[in-house]
C-alpha cells in the first residue's frame, strides 16, 4: 500500500532520505559524509609530542636494555648496580619500558593516520598513565642509587 508522494507505510522518511541526501560518488565522498574527518590542531600536536617522548623512550631504555644484556662497559650496561639491582631485574625493566614505549608509540601513529580522535584521547590518557608511572619508577630507583667511591 502506497501513499502519495512516493511514501510507504513501513518506511515513511526512505523516500525524502533519498531525495535530500547528495549522490556518494566515489569513496572519499563516502568518508567525507560519514567519517569524522575533522582533526584539531591539538591532536595533531599532542600526537606529534607523544610519537617523539616515545621514540626517545624506546631509543634511551632499550639501549640500555641492549648494553646490560651485553654486558657492554660503560655508564649504561652497569647501570644496575648503581641502583643496587640484579642484572635481570634492571634488564626485565628496561626491556618492558622500552617495548611499551615502542607499541605506545606505534599505536598512536595507527590511530593519528586513521584521524580517529576518539581513540588519541583515550590513548592520550593510557599515554600519561605510562609516564607518570614511569617517573614514580625512576624516581624509586633514585633513592636506591648507591655512588660509587
Amino acid at each position: 500500500m502506497h501513499r502519495p508522494g512516493g511514501h510507504s507505510n513501513k518506511f515513511p522518511n526512505l523516500a525524502n532520505a533519498r531525495r535530500c541526501a547528495p549522490p556518494l560518488k566515489t569513496l572519499s565522498d563516502f568518508k567525507k559524509a560519514y567519517m569524522q574527518t575533522y582533526f584539531k590542531p591539538y591532536y595533531k600536536l599532542l600526537s606529534v609530542l607523544i610519537l617523539l617522548i616515545c621514540f626517545l623512550l624506546f631509543v634511551s631504555f632499550g639501549w640500555s636494555a641492549f648494553s646490560t644484556l651485553t654486558n657492554r662497559s660503560g655508564l649504561n650496561g652497569n647501570m644496575y648496580i648503581y641502583y643496587d639491582l640484579s642484572k635481570p631485574q634492571y634488564l626485565f625493566y628496561t626491556f618492558v619500558v622500552s617495548l611499551l614505549g615502542l607499541i605506545l608509540g606505534f599505536i598512536i601513529l595507527y590511530y593519528r593516520i586513521r584521524r580517529n580522535t576518539r581513540m588519541l584521547s583515550v590513548l592520550i590518557w593510557y599515554f600519561l598513565a605510562f609516564m607518570a608511572l614511569v617517573i614514580i619508577c625512576e624516581i624509586y630507583l633514585n633513592t636506591r642509587f648507591v655512588g660509587k667511591g
